[in-house]
Order: structure tokens, then sequence, then C-alpha cells
């Protein structure tokens, strides 16, 4: 549970606030105000929160042993494919008040990071067979998605640092900008990409007729990352590619539209950090996570439907994508993007080993 006391009047009326109502809403409405350096600013009101980059209390953490894998399929060339460091390198923790919520510490490499962002933000966006966030508001009309201009026409026109909009202005009006050509272009209003099987933001079911095959190369790093914890047989099979902006929260919700939920949730993190909130009870006080770039996040056991949340996306000076070997135009559109922006790949397994469809909706 959380200790409050704040340095400021201004959080120290906050902190009063959530001493009367310790609940996931009330965590919630404590992580979303915070400014700045949210570890610093947790830290100065004596709130805890799980940070790899903080020793003292990632250290106290119970350490998750790691297999390293004992067959072909899982030899040093698929760290390579995967861009990720040797298993012997790997730190995993469990979360201490949510058994079976583990937080491996980004297994990436710089290169390998830049490889899945560079698939997530280029290659993802331009496939027609991929539902997205803008399919139903789509204003490019005459244009199909492989041969729209997701991006700005040149980074001369990108500013590196979007202005900040004042407080009073309309959440995602971005007219005002002087530099603005980045924030009217496709790529940011992406909000998410759906593979594998789709998920009905509607019904909240999955089925047969609304399904692409899954993407060999994502199901092969999750395979081998859902291994080293000892799940063997787990098969991605539908994944969600979340897109956030440093304003983006995501609401406190379950995952329970998967018919089999025995196999672990992998979530995987690139560009800035965000706090991910994780709890058994909604009307308790959730373990509060930062999650930073290349960091995956797994749910298993009763952590698997363990109500979720992200209330803050923040930015971290220190964080920059490894430049490419040759600067170019991609480059200098990715790095203006990903100073305000983070992506989330969160996957699952649909189906119980075995079988190979979903019953027919009749």
């Amino acid at each position: 549970m959380a200790d409050f006391t704040a340095a400021s009047a201004e959080s120290s009326l906050l902190a009063k606030t959530i001493n009367e109502d310790k609940t996931f809403k009330a965590a919630f409405k404590f992580f979303k105000s915070l400014k700045g350096d949210v570890a610093v600013a947790s830290q100065k009101a004596n709130v805890d929160i799980i940070d790899a980059a903080d020793c003292a209390l990632w250290d106290q953490l119970k350490s998750v042993e790691l297999s390293h894998g004992d067959d072909p399929e899982e030899g040093s060339s698929l760290l390579e494919e995967f861009g990720l460091v040797p298993v012997e390198e790997w730190e995993a923790k469990e979360i201490p008040s949510c058994p079976g919520g583990i937080i491996l510490r980004s297994p990436f490499t710089r290169r390998g990071e830049r490889s899945w962002i560079e698939k997530s933000l280029w290659d993802y966006p331009g496939r027609e067979d991929l539902p997205s966030n803008l399919d139903r508001h789509w204003e490019w009309t005459e244009q199909s998605r492989s041969s729209l201009k997701w991006w700005p026409a040149s980074s001369t026109f990108v500013s590196d640092a979007l202005p900040e909009r004042p407080k009073k202005r309309r959440k995602h009006d971005w007219k005002a900008d002087k530099n603005k050509s980045l924030a009217a272009a496709p790529i940011w209003k992406l909000r998410w990409i759906t593979l594998g099987y789709h998920h009905d933001w509607d019904s909240k079911l999955y089925s047969e007729d609304k399904k692409t095959p899954f993407p060999d190369d994502v199901n092969r790093l999750c395979r081998f990352l859902a291994r080293r914890l000892g799940y063997r047989e787990f098969s991605a099979e539908a994944a969600i590619v979340n897109y956030y902006h440093l304003d983006s929260t995501l609401s406190p919700h379950q995952d329970v539209s998967e018919p089999y939920q025995e196999a672990p949730l992998i979530s995987i993190s690139f560009g800035q950090p965000a706090v991910f909130l994780i709890g058994a009870d909604k009307a308790d006080w959730p373990s509060a996570v930062i999650l930073r770039s290349g960091d995956v996040f797994v749910m298993t056991g009763p952590s698997r439907l363990a109500f979720h949340g992200v209330p803050k996306v923040f930015a971290d000076p220190k964080w920059q994508l490894l430049p490419a070997r040759e600067k170019t135009e991609r480059d200098a559109l990715l790095t203006a993007y990903l100073a305000h922006s983070r992506i989330n790949l969160n996957v699952r397994q649909v189906l119980p080993p075995g079988q190979t469809c979903l019953p027919r909706l009749d």
C-alpha cells in the first residue's frame, strides 16, 4: 500500500484526496496527474513504483528463473534474428502483489529495438489486410493504404520537439502548432492495428471471419520469450499494436475475449516510457510499473485476468532511437515521431492447444 507524503502543496492536496480512496481509480488519477519524470515525482510523493532503472527497488523483487533452451530452434541465430541479447543477460522479476505478473527488463539490443519499431511504423500501416482505428474514419478514401503517404513529405518541416499544447486547447487539436506536418500526417492519427485474429471492438469477440495470417516473425519471437518462462506450447494468434502519444491513456480493463486464457499475455514496449498499473481487484490500489523501451511484461497465472491500464506516457530525454548507419529521411521522421510516442505490441493466444479454429458464430 502506498504511503502518501508529498513535498508541494499541490501534491499534498492530491495525496490527501487519495489517502481517502485507495482504489485502482485513485491510483490512475494520481499517476496521470504527475508531471515531468514520473519516477522522480513518485519518489517525492513517497509512492512506490517499480522501475528496472531503479536498482534499490528492482533488486528487492523476486527473480524469475529463465530457461535457456535446449533445442536447435532456440539457438544463437534466433537471438540475432530477433535482435535479442544472450538469455544469460536477461533479468526477469515477479510483481510481489500480483502473482504471475512478470517484468522482463529489455532483452533487446538497440538495433533489435529499431528493427521492431520500423516494422510497426513502416510496414504494418501500409497493409491493406490489417484493420486499424482509421478504417472507420478514413479521410483519404481515394488512396489505398499501401499507396498513402503516411509520413510528411520531408523531415525539414518536422519539429524535433512538437510545441506543448496549452491546457485549454481541445484534446488532439494540433492546428495551432507552427510545425504541424507530422501531427497532420496519417501516421500521427494511427492508434491501433490488429494482427491475426482481429479483435471486434463492438462484440469483444474473435471469429474465423475476421482473421488474417499471423506474422511469422512475431509468433516466433513471442514463442521464444514464452519458452524462456516455461510456456513451451504458447502460440501467438492475435495481437494489437497500440500507438500512444504523450497525452494517451488506456483505461483499466481485463483481457477476457480469448476463449483460452491459460496461456500468457505478452506485452512489448518500444519508445517513450509508460506507467503500467495492474491489480487483481479494482477496489484495491494496484502495483505500478514503469515500462521502458524494450521491456516485456508478461501476464501469467492469476495475473492473466488482472485489471490493468496505462495512466501516463511520459518523455525520457535519455532514451534515443539507435541512429541508422547512414543518415536518412526515414531516420529523421522516426526520431521526431518517437520523441513523443510509445508503441506497444500486445500478443495473445486465442485457441486451446490442439484446436485449429474457432466455432462458427451462427
